[in-house]
């Protein structure tokens, strides 16, 4: 497709910490920088270890935007829209309130609102309020799976809402770089978790497993990728788990990583423990990897892997123990799986074809 000239587009979050909505919006911004007349990211709060992911030719910047009216970096957003012509603003998730500002007092962009809400088995708890308000001020919806597109179109002003798969492009700038070497003993059965440290993820649950299965004996090690605040309570109670068991030899906890992909060529299977999901980005990553995998049945999970990977109820110790334990004793049907698995990902969740429908989105938007 020949680059479009009609397009000025950006992509707003709140930061670039690594997580799901966080590495879309680095994903988006790159890929359509080859597709647009102009492709851009701003984070409104702060930056983060995913600025390193941006491409030269994505323009990049940061608000420091410190509270919910912070009239100053609304004016410096005003200031960035104008200066380049911005006619789709593309917020991602809680960004959608300094959006719904900008509209206010900049009637003439476009505004497009991608949900990533991750807790979406418990949207019944969801607050809705402030963001049934300013859903008004919405061109279209973008929503990462059918629970939270459903959601939308019951609860919110904006009846223009589709559903749009995440899609991973890996880490484009790493990957030349020395990787972090997986830690624990050479031989074991490294098993990673690409996944912030916060409750909803459920490290605990997995964490009794791997207990349960370093008694029966199994050489395993357990890898923890993903952000964390050591002040709270859910990282506490984790260390604590580990230390109390004495797992300090199987249980190794990294913090946020780039490279991810690099990580995941070390191990030897993939795990998501969570207890709600929107469509995890990590998981498609976990398929691209071609890794055996075990996923709880929340969100999207189970549509993504099909046949092809290891399903598990939400905090169950034991389906966890299983699951495991036959990708470790099967090891060449789970790495059939894993292949098929790859082949299904690479066809649904293709970024080029993803893209094309972003883009045909963008084009709705300004027609209408």
């Amino acid at each position: 497709m020949s680059k479009s000239n009609a397009l000025n587009v950006l992509q707003l979050i709140d930061s670039l910490d690594a997580g799901g909505g966080e590495r879309m919006s680095v994903h988006l911004a790159n890929a359509l920088s080859e597709q647009v007349n102009f492709s851009s990211l701003i984070a409104s709060r702060r930056s983060g270890i995913l600025e390193k992911d941006i491409l030269p030719k994505v323009q990049f910047g940061c608000l420091n935007k410190t509270s919910a009216l912070d009239f100053k970096a609304l004016f410096k957003l005003k200031r960035f829209v104008k200066q380049h012509n911005i006619n789709i603003v593309h917020a991602h998730s809680t960004s959608f309130f300094l959006a719904s500002q900008l509209k206010i007092i900049y009637p003439k962009v476009k505004i497009i609102w991608h949900d990533h809400y991750g807790l979406s088995d418990k949207l019944d708890k969801r607050p809705k309020t402030i963001l049934m308000i300013c859903s008004s001020f919405f061109s279209q919806i973008i929503a990462v799976n059918l629970k939270l597109k459903e959601w939308s179109t019951q609860n919110l002003k904006c009846k223009h809402v589709e559903y749009v798969q995440n899609f991973s492009l890996g880490s484009r700038s790493h990957q030349n770089e020395q990787n972090v070497k997986l830690k624990g003993h050479p031989q074991a059965f490294k098993i990673i978790h690409v996944a912030n440290l916060r409750p909803q993820k459920d490290h605990l649950t997995a964490l009794k497993a791997i207990k349960q299965l370093v008694d029966k004996g199994i050489n395993l090690s357990y890898h923890l990728i993903g952000g964390y605040d050591k002040n709270s309570e859910y990282y506490k109670n984790l260390i604590n788990f580990i230390q109390k068991h004495h797992l300090e030899k199987y249980v190794f906890i990294y913090g946020s990583q780039t490279n991810v992909s690099g990580l995941l060529e070390q191990a030897d299977m993939a795990l998501l423990s969570s207890v709600s999901e929107g469509l995890p980005v990590s998981l498609i990553e976990y398929a691209q990897a071609k890794l055996p995998l075990v996923v709880t049945d929340v969100g999207q999970c189970k549509d993504v892997v099909g046949d092809f990977g290891l399903v598990v109820n939400p905090s169950n110790k034991e389906e966890l123990v299983k699951a495991i334990t036959y990708n470790y004793k099967h090891p060449e049907d789970a790495s059939k799986n894993a292949e098929k698995l790859y082949k299904k990902v690479t066809n649904e969740f293709d970024p080029s074809k993803i893209i094309q429908k972003i883009l045909s989105i963008y084009y709705k938007v300004l027609k209408n």
